[in-house]
């Protein structure tokens, strides 16, 4: 994906989230709130559809499942970028940060193996 189009998708997700938080929380803060409530939403949505195929038949997907699972992913992704934005935190910033933090962990794991 581009840059741009990554910041298209940024932009869209800025002015498509409504959720704001809960009221006792400081206004700066009350959409950081709101969108990492968002996103625990999200996620919950997508173990729902593990917990449902591991209940139903002893975890294996079907293709509802992963057809479910993809458009849950989808809603994930828009409720990061909500947070993101929330905290003013380009994509792009937080892509190469997550890259750097995961090199840096995978180094020690090889560091003391």
């Amino acid at each position: 994906m581009e840059s741009s189009d990554l910041h298209d998708y940024q932009k869209f997700v800025a002015k498509s989230c409504r959720q704001r938080g809960p009221r006792l929380a400081k206004h700066a803060d009350m959409a950081v709130y709101g969108a990492v409530l968002e996103l625990v939403a999200e996620t919950g949505e997508v173990t729902e559809v593990l917990q449902k195929a591991s209940r139903k038949r002893e975890g294996w997907l079907n293709s509802f499942d992963t057809a479910a699972l993809k458009d849950e992913i989808g809603d994930v992704l828009w409720a990061a970028v909500a947070v993101c934005n929330a905290l003013s935190y380009p994509l792009e910033q937080a892509m190469a940060d997550n890259v750097t933090k995961l090199e840096a962990r995978r180094q020690e794991a090889l560091d003391h193996s």
